[in-house]
């Protein structure tokens, strides 16, 4: 199954969530938010003792959470758009939990492609 994370190049921080799991949202400079839609913390992602990390269910979904200036202002603080293959991801809330310690492959998209707004 794949699933699709917007984090840090290195660190694999969130827009919301840092390295340590810490709530950290990241702010453009305009005050904004770096996504649309912001999860609150969740316990959940402190279970079992697993390296548990939010992703979309697919690319469509991705599109939904960030606009084109979220993008432009990710982009510039060093944020990729990654492509996870996972043998599972659990529902939780609005989006995916995986397991980054058993990811089966990774691949790096361009983010930018997530400023392209479906048509309705």
């Amino acid at each position: 199954m794949k699933v699709y994370r917007v984090e840090h190049r290195e660190t694999y921080r969130g827009p919301c969530y840092n390295e340590h799991g810490e709530f950290s949202p990241i702010y453009l400079e305009n005050g904004q938010l770096a996504v649309d839609l912001p999860m609150p913390f969740n316990y959940e992602y402190t279970e079992s003792g697993l390296n548990w990390y939010a992703a979309g269910e697919s690319l469509e979904d991705m599109i939904v959470w960030f606009n084109e200036s979220n993008i432009e202002g990710l982009l510039e603080r060093g944020f990729v758009l990654r492509e996870f293959e996972v043998d599972e991801a659990f529902d939780c809330e609005r989006h995916l939990k995986f397991d980054r310690d058993r990811v089966k492959n990774v691949t790096e998209l361009d983010i930018r492609i997530l400023g392209v707004k479906p048509l309705s």
